[in-house]
């Protein structure tokens, strides 16, 4: 009887589902399409030169028009000074870019405008960043530890602790990148990129952007008043062999422009976590898309032995 019933109930579910796909009628959606716009990305470097590099959006399957044969107009603007026009150069690779004569100043604004037939004008604003004061940066050589990986070469982990002094009001903004020399007895340099490995707290604030740096997320200083970051720097060792090491960190203070895009870019396909989905890519280009953002490098040598 049960048996019976069961089967009953499947029959009436499947009649009703038959009855709702009966009902449904099908829709054509057709999107209206945007007009092509113009696309730059350009980073304000303290004490460099500006390089703007710029192409144009377009529907997935559209044919390209040609339209980047136009004449451009690049102007940079700053200080309320009178805007310098950017002149067109071409890479070893072929790519075309613009390029200011002026080097880049922390504490100046700059606004970058675009013109070009065919296209709406675009523009841009950033404010290269002043420095962070790291106040400094600890080794401990009784920490060092080296984990074989063949008869000749270990790997040399190294524990890094970095402190800051005089974290700025607002948004804490910070990023870095890692990498080791190594001069072996007979003279030889090698210089690579570092690998690094941290505790879970902190590896949840580092985002890897696809400009190869470690973005730290904001909240992280938030929730650390002692303004330090830690981690554990990895570099291939071979002991009998090496003169000396340094580890190579490129600290960046970042402006909020780069942060943003970066951050956004680094989450793009990123479902690490149940449930994600991909984050809108910041754009701060007026009329148009991409980024104009700035940052401070500071390089500093951490001599390891």
């Amino acid at each position: 009887m049960n048996n019976r019933i069961y089967i009953l109930k499947r029959l009436i579910l499947g009649v009703f589902v038959l009855l709702l796909l009966s009902c449904a009628k099908e829709r054509i959606i057709d999107l209206p399409e945007e007009a092509p716009k113009l696309v730059v990305l350009a980073n304000a470097v303290e004490g460099e030169l500006l390089n703007v590099y710029i192409s144009y959006s377009l529907p997935v399957y559209a044919i390209d028009t040609g339209l980047t044969n136009q004449k451009r107009s690049v102007v940079l603007e700053y200080e309320n000074l009178p805007g310098e026009e950017l002149k067109p150069k071409t890479a070893d690779n072929g790519v075309i870019y613009y390029q200011s004569k002026t080097r880049m100043v922390s504490g100046d604004m700059y606004t970058l405008s675009v013109s070009q037939p065919g296209f709406a004008p675009i523009s841009g604003t950033t404010t290269v960043p002043y420095p962070a004061d790291i106040h400094n940066i600890v080794l401990n050589p009784t920490s060092f530890t080296t984990s074989p990986i063949d008869s000749v070469t270990s790997v040399l982990r190294v524990p890094v602790n970095i402190k800051l002094a005089n974290l700025p009001e607002t948004d804490s903004l910070f990023a870095f990148r890692l990498k080791y020399e190594r001069v072996l007895t007979n003279g030889d340099i090698t210089e690579n990129k570092a690998t690094f490995l941290a505790a879970g707290a902190v590896l949840a604030n580092i985002h890897e952007s696809p400009d190869l740096i470690f973005i730290v997320n904001k909240k992280h200083w938030k929730n650390n008043t002692n303004a330090t970051l830690s981690f554990d720097v990895l570099m291939p060792f071979i002991a009998d062999k090496t003169d000396h090491i340094e580890i190579l960190l490129d600290w960046h203070t970042l402006s909020p422009e780069y942060y943003h895009y970066h951050i956004s870019l680094s989450r793009q396909g990123n479902f690490t976590l149940p449930f994600s989905t991909p984050d809108v890519v910041y754009n701060n280009i007026i009329n148009g898309y991409g980024n104009f953002s700035a940052y401070k490098k500071e390089e500093i040598r951490i001599p390891v032995f």
